[in-house]
């Protein structure tokens, strides 16, 4: 088990559903908070998605596209 690292302040879900293709695609946009000073990276349980960007939003904008490694399990 991960250490806690940060906290979720809030979660914002934009998703569309197709029932009749099974498939359910969106994004997801996260406010998070370091829970010591210091943070530079993080990891998010991520299992079975299909990852393709992850933004860096500052004051509602995005600000820099992040590198990402995942495994299929876990974003980080």
């Amino acid at each position: 088990m991960r250490g806690r690292t940060f906290h979720v302040e809030h979660v914002r879900l934009e998703l569309d559903v197709d029932v009749a293709k099974g498939t359910l695609a969106g994004s997801a946009t996260l406010t998070l908070r370091a829970v010591a000073s210091g943070l530079t990276a993080i990891a998010l349980d991520a299992a079975e998605m299909k990852i393709g960007a992850v933004t860096l939003m500052r004051g509602g904008r995005a600000t820099k596209r992040l590198r990402t490694r995942y495994d299929g399990a876990t974003l980080a």
